[in-house]
């Protein structure tokens, strides 16, 4: 499968053919089907065919979309299947060509209540005995190599390690493992136990991919490292931004890892020097790539930076590298390090400005020849001016990257719509992912939340993207702006040479080009752990 690095999970109802086409352009190396019922998929031909999504081409055959997108067709890509009868599931995953998916999937992961009732998925774990036969049964009647993904054991890391070699001796070609237990929800039990991640990578030989915790680019490089497998996976976070994995957001992540890890080796230097001269100063508080003890209780994490929905806005940038004349640009950055994890809104961040620019100014360490009042006023005007400049600017950028992400969507989502019933159900598959794409733009327009929940055909949501478009003073299509050409914004490229200087470095970035060409370049650097493994 080519040595993938970056993964599209597996989500019922979210990882339809138009989204893997999209992610898949945006630097994902690998994508998962949905997760597929086998004794549904055995018993109903119309299940089959409402939730069974190839690509409609024979390989070789490329299509008008697949021509301008550079892809040939939705591969390397697994099908995963779920149930507890051997041969109910083998008997599912034979209905899957072997021309259609490179391998197929056991779900030893889905932590929820309908997983417990219809007995699959991660409650499965506590029936090894079932799970070695199902493992056995698909290896030894399948044509295609056959994957499993499984969630942390509660009994522990070496009870989950134990479990991990049994799968790899039942003839497993590779490992998805989720850091958190059947009992975890990720909203409350904190980070994910990356130790023991880490742990079992080290003691199986087929490859072993991270889950969990993944939010920004950075944090999927940090896992990486951290843990040594061959892969990472991401699910929710694609879903906001399909280009998570895009070789430019991998570039700069990968340079700032490097520099904080450096600074890193510098404090322990530095504390080093002390201990030796006997100086009794605090050491330095633990630098965020280290691993911590997890929350969940017993584990290692790798701790992920502050990032919001602006994170990494600087590094999917415009292609002509324009320049910076006055560092505004740069505010990107900044307000993305204040706005939070993903679910902080931009409205959140106003209301965050406006009360700071209320405040008024500390009296500790006046001058003693106090500037005059209407001069201390004028400046503070120009100040919160420029900032509310900024913040517009800033907001433009969003606006900017994630309408061109709907818009690439509902383009690929009008080739290949996705397989349901009627045009009602497919709209409200395309409607889904566009919500995700656009929350935080919808969450200031209401107007257009409602009239996206009104949408009855994709044009009617390709009219709610051009509306914010247009009030964001970003291209329409009416003006033949191409996805592609809307996310291209001049104020994108500037905030890149603002954070990494007018250097040629910056330059050759700044004017690289997106998606998914210049892939292996940008992966080719180093510091992010290599694995032993291949796929």
């Amino acid at each position: 499968m080519g040595n993938p690095r970056f993964i599209a999970a597996p989500m019922v109802q979210q990882s339809d053919l138009a989204f893997r086409l999209l992610v898949r352009r945006h630097g994902c190396d690998l994508a998962f089907t949905q997760m597929l019922h086998s004794r549904n998929f055995v018993n109903s031909a119309k299940f089959r065919k409402q939730n069974w999504d190839p690509l409609p081409c024979a390989p070789g055959e490329v299509t008008s979309l697949d021509a301008s997108a550079g892809l040939p067709f939705d591969r390397p890509l697994i099908a995963q299947f779920a149930g507890d009868d051997p041969d109910v599931v083998v008997k599912a995953a034979s209905y899957v060509k072997d021309q259609d998916v490179d391998a197929v999937d056991l779900n030893l992961g889905c932590p929820q209540a309908i997983a417990r009732k219809g007995h699959y998925g991660a409650f499965l774990l506590r029936e090894p005995l079932l799970v070695e036969a199902l493992v056995k049964g698909m290896v030894a009647n399948l044509t295609v190599p056959v994957t499993v993904k499984m969630r942390v054991l509660e009994e522990g890391p070496d009870a989950t390690i134990e479990f991990a070699k049994m799968i790899e001796a039942c003839g497993a070609s590779m490992l998805t493992l989720h850091g958190r237990t059947l009992k975890q929800n990720k909203n409350y039990c904190g980070s994910t136990d990356m130790d023991t991640i880490r742990r079992v990578n080290a003691a199986l030989a087929i490859p072993v991919v991270a889950n969990g915790g993944v939010e920004t680019t950075l944090d999927a490089l940090r896992i990486l490292r951290f843990t040594g497998c061959a892969a990472v996976m991401s699910s929710e976070a694609l879903l906001e931004n399909p280009a998570l994995f895009c070789p430019k957001a991998v570039t700069v992540a990968q340079r700032r890892l490097e520099k904080a890890l450096a600074t890193q080796a510098e404090a322990a230097e530095a504390e080093k020097s002390r201990s030796r001269g006997g100086d009794q100063h605090e050491s330095l508080p633990p630098n965020s790539i280290s691993s911590s003890s997890s929350s969940s209780g017993g584990g290692s994490s790798v701790v992920p930076s502050g990032g919001g929905i602006g994170d990494g806005l600087d590094a999917y940038f415009n292609d002509d590298g324009g320049d910076d004349e006055d560092g505004e640009a740069a505010v990107g950055g900044e307000l993305s390090e204040r706005m939070g994890r993903w679910g902080i809104r931009l409205q959140q961040e106003r209301q965050q400005q406006q009360e700071l620019s209320q405040q008024s100014p500390g009296h500790a360490g006046e001058p003693d020849n106090p500037v005059p009042q209407e001069k201390k006023e004028e400046k503070e005007e120009a100040q919160q001016q420029q900032q509310r400049q900024k913040q517009r600017q800033w907001e433009r950028g969003v606006a900017a990257r994630q309408l061109s992400f709907a818009r690439e969507y509902v383009e690929i989502a009008t080739e290949f719509p996705p397989s349901a019933k009627d045009v009602a159900t497919s709209t409200s598959q395309v409607r889904s992912h566009v919500f995700k794409f656009l929350h935080c733009l919808l969450d200031i327009n209401t107007d257009m939340r409602d009239a996206l929940v009104r949408a009855g055909d994709n044009e009617d949501i390709f009219h709610v993207v051009d509306e914010l478009c247009a009030r964001y003073a970003l291209p329409t299509r009416a003006q033949a702006a191409s996805a592609e050409e809307l996310r291209a914004s001049p104020w994108a490229a500037s905030s890149l040479v603002a954070q990494h200087g007018e250097t040629a470095e910056g330059r050759d970035l700044a004017s690289s080009t997106s998606g998914i060409q210049g892939l292996e370049r940008a992966r080719g650097i180093g510091g992010t752990g290599g694995h032993k493994k291949d796929f």
